[in-house]
């Protein structure tokens, strides 16, 4: 993935000119902005070949609105996995700042990308018409807690017209009322879950939430989710662009790890490497236990480890495969001395997963400050 600076490179152009776009919609993707404002240009490359090109416009503090280009190249796998990464990427930069509305401008002719859009919470933009080209999405770009509950409500209010409920849910899976339109006021039955995939990127750190802290080394922390200092460096392109990750951990883990719950990722230290620090928080949206032939297949996805890491991690039997999305790094790492003092660890040292009850997740996560981006 390659970031556009001042001209368009030839490649992209060509790329674009193959896609049958209205020249008045592809001036609008290629502008480049201004110094103070720059748009943000992105292109995916495979084989030596442009695969998507993005482009969308900054949110401002008063402008909490961004339009988001995007064009992919219909009919593979590679292409569908560059369009959910490009359209993580854009929703995770216009909300950095705070809760955002993004509206996709949807080519005729590109069936994946309003595929892809619409599995993370992308709706018609206007009225409601499911035939309509464009889409849009309100981006949360933070994570909720109990105390911050009414100011993320009322930013959403004030931003989209959605309004939660005065005092948060207390169990994940029931379903509350949320209110769309501040003059129509039309309910919507929701669970937590589902409005996280709406509203993302999102993570709603409620009481009685299950979770989980677990151990990665750091070359797995930069592969995944590039979680250390470092850059990342994958053998596999694709594992690199899809946001959906797995993480895979001893069979035992398996009933450590929480159904719809919450991981939090502490980075080992490996020799001269790794912080020693719970360093990201994702959310959990499926954990099964899967036989080692099939976990190298699912790792080339999706994951890092190759032959003999499995085989290492297996002994020959069963891996815990664990599915995440909507990660949000810690702006403050939380070191092992630390977390101790939070009850987020042990004398075990995090050598492997450990359930967190409710109020050492609340602890941790004022500490580390989660962050979209």
């Amino acid at each position: 993935m390659t970031d556009v600076h001042g001209a368009v490179d030839a490649s992209v152009r060509k790329f674009l000119s193959s896609q049958q776009i209205a020249e008045s919609t592809l001036r609008q993707a290629l502008r480049s902005g201004t110094s103070i404002s720059p748009r943000r240009r992105l292109f995916v490359t495979a084989d030596g070949e442009v695969k998507a090109f993005a482009s969308w416009s900054p949110t401002k503090a008063e402008l909490r609105t961004s339009r988001l280009y995007l064009f992919a190249e219909e009919g593979n796998s590679f292409g569908a996995a560059a369009i959910g990464h490009l359209i993580d990427l854009a929703s995770r930069d216009v909300s950095f700042d705070g809760p955002a509305i993004i509206h996709l401008v949807v080519p005729p002719d590109q069936p994946t990308i309003r595929r892809e859009a619409l599995s993370v919470g992308f709706r018609p933009h206007g009225d409601g018409n499911p035939r309509v080209a464009n889409l849009e999405k309100v981006c949360l770009g933070g994570v909720v807690t109990d105390e911050n509950w009414l100011r993320f409500r009322a930013e959403l209010i004030a931003l989209a017209g959605l309004e939660l409920p005065i005092q948060p849910p207390s169990e994940v899976d029931t379903k509350f009322s949320l209110i769309i339109g501040a003059n129509a006021g039309e309910h919507f039955e929701i669970s937590i879950p589902l409005l996280e995939r709406a509203l993302s990127p999102a993570l709603f750190v409620l009481k009685d939430r299950p979770s989980v802290i677990v151990p990665i080394k750091p070359r797995y922390a930069e592969s995944l989710f590039q979680g250390t200092q470092q850059p990342s460096f994958l053998d596999d392109p694709q594992a690199a662009i899809i946001s959906r990750k797995r993480y895979f951990g001893d069979v035992k883990t398996y009933s450590t790890i929480g159904e719809g719950g919450l991981m939090v990722f502490y980075e080992s230290q490996d020799g001269n490497r790794g912080r020693g620090a719970a360093i990201a928080i994702a959310r959990i949206t499926r954990r099964y236990l899967a036989p080692e032939n099939a976990v190298e297949v699912l790792s080339q996805e999706r994951g890092v480890l190759n032959r003999t890491e499995v085989r290492k991690i297996s002994r020959g039997k069963e891996i815990c495969v664990t599915e995440l999305d909507n990660l949000h790094r810690f702006t403050n790492p939380i070191f092992l001395a630390d977390l101790k003092a939070i009850n987020c660890a042990d004398g075990a040292n995090l050598v492997t997963a450990r359930r967190l009850d409710s109020d050492a997740l609340a602890a941790l996560i004022k500490r580390a400050q989660p962050h979209a981006r």
